[in-house]
């Protein structure tokens, strides 16, 4: 897995060539130290800006992405058919072609994308075309992104999962494919109008959590796809605050890797970063926000990367099925808040404890007052470091500390 923390936009560009370099650009100056889908074309543009490479991986070896549908027809003609391009499927032919499609990889490109949202029935072809970057390029991820908790389970043929339950949904894709990390997207802070719907915010913590209970049994990373636009339009639009939320409850809940959905605007989704409805990028207010909540998050995941993620833990634990109350937290003496917070419980490479805090409201700040043994020091994302948190005034007065509206903090105990 990545040797360092990663944050990518999810998808692919307006355009291909040197003409993508404007779009490369704005990536990198929103805050990201890796790529979306690229081709070979654009991967001296993406080293030149200093963007770990994501690419594309197309049946007809141009790598562009016209050839992207042509790989999931691949991928259900092996398994539904039984057939690799209306010919009787042959593992052997598969492997070299896919071969040849691998074997001028560069060594710095660190991903290969190859499928998003599968079924279970797509899983023994996907297995083998992991396989094949494993083999043919080791350097590099085979990238596999699935659904959320809320996609439809059931029978084969006629659900998103295939499977009769999310958990055997996760647990044979870590079972089956052998996957390099479990990636995957959640979208409900738009999808229920900020949490609106009831159970919703519960449903998004118990995804974390089925994410994370794979995670440790199987021995892989933690990626999550969080969302920068708005949808459908019927459907919440971006704001500081959902964004953020869901920015640093992947933190606090260990993800490796945190992927932005979708950063160029097209079809129905709406208010991206970068808009192109006019034919011209057009950077948009969402632009802004996500630069300034990526210029927060980035430092703290570089933190927190080599660490262990131990456990997730909740002031609010009822209705998350699974999860853990604050008071089980063994760093913890106890824990005061003015609304809802998840705690992300790490252990550092000295061996002391470090908690991720995040105010789950996303309507108000609230105050935090852990109770530890030893002295807190907080990370700050502006001087890249832990530092004492001023928790009193000139006068001596004793100063809270302040979580703004789905934002979050990363705290260190020092003995």
């Amino acid at each position: 897995m990545f040797d360092r923390f990663i944050l990518f936009p999810w998808g692919g560009l307006n355009h291909t060539g040197e003409d993508a370099r404007s779009e490369l650009e704005s990536i990198r100056d929103c805050g990201f130290n890796a790529s979306c889908f690229v081709t070979p074309r654009e991967y001296d543009i993406c080293r030149e800006l200093g963007l770990s490479i994501y690419s594309m991986l197309t049946s007809d070896g141009t790598f562009h992405g016209g050839g992207y549908m042509a790989v999931q027809q691949m991928i259900a003609e092996m398994n539904e058919e039984g057939k690799w391009f209306g010919k009787p499927f042959d593992e052997q032919e598969v492997r070299t072609a896919m071969h040849e499609l691998l074997r001028d990889l560069p060594r710095d490109v660190v991903s290969v994308y190859l499928n998003d949202e599968p079924g279970t029935s797509l899983y023994p072809g996907l297995k083998v075309l992991a396989d094949c970057v494993r083999k043919e390029a080791p350097w590099a991820e085979p990238y596999i992104n699935l659904f959320p908790n809320y996609a439809v389970c059931g029978a084969p043929n006629l659900s998103q999962l295939e499977a009769g339950t999310y958990e055997e949904y996760l647990d044979r894709f870590a079972a089956e494919v052998q996957p390099d990390s479990v990636s995957l997207d959640n979208y409900q802070v738009f999808v229920s109008s900020d949490f609106s719907t009831p159970g919703s915010q519960e449903s998004y913590f118990l995804n974390l959590l089925q994410a994370q209970d794979t995670c440790k049994k199987y021995g892989l990373p933690f990626q999550h796809v969080i969302c920068c636009n708005q949808l459908r339009h019927w459907q919440t639009p971006p704001s500081p605050a959902n964004m953020a939320f869901q920015a640093y409850t992947s933190l606090a809940a260990g993800a490796k890797v945190i992927s932005w959905f979708l950063y160029f605007g097209r079809g129905g989704y709406l208010m991206a970063p970068v808009d192109n409805t006019g034919g011209e990028n057009i950077r948009t207010a969402t632009w802004y926000i996500l630069r300034e909540i990526n210029r927060q998050i980035l430092p703290l995941g570089e933190a927190l990367h080599p660490m262990t993620f131990l456990d997730m833990y909740f002031t609010h634990p009822d209705g998350i099925d699974g999860a853990k109350s604050v008071d089980d937290c063994p760093a913890l003496r106890g824990f005061e808040s003015d609304t809802p917070c998840m705690i992300g419980h790490f252990r550092d490479t000295d061996g002391g404890d470090v908690l991720a805090v995040v105010n789950c409201s996303l309507e108000r700040s609230t105050r935090i007052a852990p109770a530890v043994d030893g002295e807190l020091l907080e990370f700050s994302a502006d001087r890249g470091g832990f530092a004492g948190p001023l928790l009193t005034t000139r006068s001596g007065d004793v100063s809270p500390m302040w979580l703004t509206a789905g934002s979050g903090t990363v705290l260190k105990i020092a003995k």
